[in-house]
């Protein structure tokens, strides 16, 4: 995973997390790391580090989530390290890190609650909505709860449009192209 910083020119440069992260010995110096890699990014350009701001926060497939950051605090380099951290350690995380970063794209950087609503996000996760397909969900769904519709009137129903009424209930995600389904 990568950090994107953009200075105030907006020129940008790359962080690889996964990289500071395989050196730090905690969280307290992850964020140091973070911190000095900043620095030394202000200093090379010839800016205060208050101009060098959050850009984007990149999985390995190169998807983005973009970053809202104030330049006149840390804080945000405090979110990407819990939001690393949470990816990374956190035995509470069973759902798949696209679909956190798909849960926090669609909320929005600013709004996302990086001490609560990881919790949150997970609870409300459903599942991945593969190639959405409305028919096969609704296929899956009924044989999930063991309903099934005898053999000679199946041509007769409507599985996709039953499906369809089955997501609505649910909120759709998208990171890169694959949906997710979280609860409302």
């Amino acid at each position: 995973m990568d950090l994107f910083i953009e200075a105030t020119t907006h020129d940008n440069h790359g962080i690889d997390l996964d990289d500071l992260w395989s050196d730090a010995t905690d969280t307290t110096e992850f964020f140091e790391m973070i911190v000095v890699e900043v620095a030394n990014y202000a200093i090379d350009k010839g800016i205060p580090f208050g101009d060098v701001m959050g850009l984007t926060f990149d999985d390995d497939d190169g998807e983005e989530l973009a970053i809202a950051a104030n330049s006149d605090d840390t804080l945000w380099i405090h979110e990407v390290v819990k939001l690393y951290d949470h990816l990374k350690t956190t035995r509470e995380h069973y759902i798949p890190d696209e679909a956190i970063l798909a849960y926090i794209d669609n909320v929005g950087w600013a709004y996302f609650d990086f001490d609560a609503d990881f919790k949150y996000a997970e609870g409300q996760y459903s599942q991945e909505f593969v190639d959405e397909d409305y028919e096969e969900y609704a296929r899956d769904h009924m044989s999930d709860y063991g309903n099934e519709i005898p053999e000679e009137l199946e041509s007769y129903f409507d599985y996709a449009g039953y499906g369809e009424s089955l997501v609505e209930e649910y909120s759709r995600v998208t990171w890169g192209s694959t949906v997710y389904l979280f609860s409302n």
